[in-house]
Parts: structure tokens; C-alpha cells; sequence
């Protein structure tokens, strides 16, 4: 199944409408002038983004950049949100998508990632199946995993969510269901939501100036000039 079949189902309609309401309160208080959305090009997740320059990048032709997520043809610093949506867990090296993420966010530009939580019941589904179909072939990532990458990569956590409490196995006549098992999950257990959203911001650590060693040195030599000059001519004078 493609990613496009799949978010066509009732269980994959019902994610997209719980991502796009994630997603909408931390694209809106980010400004700047780029934005870029990696993965799920079949959707477009940053409408609710008040940037007004926003691209698609990835490989397939409908994106606006065609490019590998782990070599992106933009400039270092020069974009002000980054979204990666669905794409560590379907990565080769997913570190290398975050690391090229990071190059290219200006100082305290925004991360924001989603991923399938494998501790859930969309976890649970993917350990179940064997065909390889998507997204079940894909290696989901902790959270905790991902919370440690961005503290090594100088990204600093500005907060998350987890959606999708409905096991992805019901049927489409189990909307109303969906809606409130995905209530009960978030007030009894919010962490085993079937996908994650986090939000991380890039730090740069700040340049302290030094003083140079030698200047007090100097200043201390300058003060003393003056006194040395006048006893010589008091001396040279009797």
C-alpha cells in the first residue's frame, strides 16, 4: 500500500485530521520568510503556517524541490521551518536527515518532527505484520531516542503532542469510536499515542568576548610613563 492509499483509508483520513490539528497551534506562532516540508508530499501539512514561502521537497515530481532529505540544495542558515513529516522512520540513516535539517535552520529557526510511535498500537500493528506495506516496514523511532538527538545536535525541545489513540485495525464505520477512544487515550494515556509531534528549536551558543591578557599590563605601563619622565628632568635639572 502507498502512502497515498493509505492516508485515503478511514484509518488514514482520521490520522490527517489529528496531524493537521497538531501541527496548526506550533506553525502558527513560528514567523520568518522560508518554510519546507519533508515527506508526505501527497498532503500538504503548512498551510496553517503564517510563512509565506513554503516548498514541498523530495523526490517525487509533484514536489516543489526534487532532492535526497539527506542532501538538501539549500544554503547553510537559510530556512526558518523545517517539518519532517513521516520521514525518520522511513530514512536509511535517519540522524543524517536530522543533521541536514539542522545545517540548513537559521539560529532558532524550528524543527518539527512527526513519527509513529512504536509504543502504541500502531507499534503493535507494525511488529504484526510482515507484507512490508507502508507504514508498517518502517523502523519507528522513541521519542526519548529522538529527544536525544536533538540535544546532540544543539536543538532545543519547545514542546509536543501525541495523536492517535485508536488502534489502526478498526473499520470504517468506527468513526465515532476513533473519536472517543482517541479522547479517553489523551486523558488516561497520553504517551501511547500512535504518532508523536515534536518541536525543537536550534540553538547556537553565544560568543563571549574575551580580554586580551595584556592590556591591563599595558594600561598599568602607560600610567607609569608619565611619573618616570618627570623624576628624570627633576633629577637631570639639580
Amino acid at each position: 500500500m502507498t502512502p497515498q492509499a493509505w492516508f485515503a483509508a478511514p484509518a488514514g483520513r482520521h490520522l490527517d485530521r489529528l496531524e493537521r490539528e497538531a501541527l496548526a497551534p506550533l506553525l502558527q506562532r513560528e514567523f520568518g520568510y522560508y518554510a519546507l516540508q519533508l515527506g508526505c508530499f501527497e498532503r500538504p501539512l503548512l498551510d496553517a503556517s503564517p510563512i509565506i514561502n513554503k516548498a514541498l521537497v523530495g523526490r517525487a515530481r509533484r514536489c516543489d524541490v526534487q532532492a535526497d532529505y539527506a542532501a538538501l540544495p539549500f544554503e547553510n542558515m537559510a530556512v526558518d521551518l523545517v517539518l519532517l513529516a513521516h520521514v525518520l522512520e522511513f530514512a536509511p540513516d535517519p540522524t543524517a536527515v536530522l543533521r541536514e535539517a539542522f545545517r540548513v535552520l537559521r539560529p532558532e529557526g524550528t524543527l518539527v518532527v512527526m513519527g509513529f510511535n512504536p509504543a502504541s498500537a500502531y507499534g503493535l500493528r507494525r511488529r504484526c505484520d510482515f507484507g512490508g506495506a507502508w507504514p508498517w516496514h518502517g523502523e519507528f523511532i522513541f521519542s526519548w531516542r529522538l529527544k536525544d538527538w536533538f540535544r546532540l545536535l544543539g536543538l532545543a525541545p519547545k514542546g509536543g503532542s501525541y495523536l492517535g489513540h485508536a488502534p489502526p485495525w478498526l473499520g470504517m464505520e468506527s468513526d465515532w469510536l476513533r473519536d472517543r477512544l482517541e479522547l479517553a487515550g489523551r486523558r488516561w494515556s497520553p504517551l501511547l499515542g500512535g504518532v508523536y509531534v515534536q518541536a525543537a528549536a536550534k540553538r547556537v551558543p553565544a560568543v563571549r568576548l574575551l580580554k586580551a591578557p595584556w592590556r591591563g599590563e599595558r594600561e598599568k605601563e602607560a600610567a607609569a610613563a608619565p611619573a618616570v619622565v618627570k623624576r628624570g628632568r627633576q633629577d637631570s635639572g639639580g
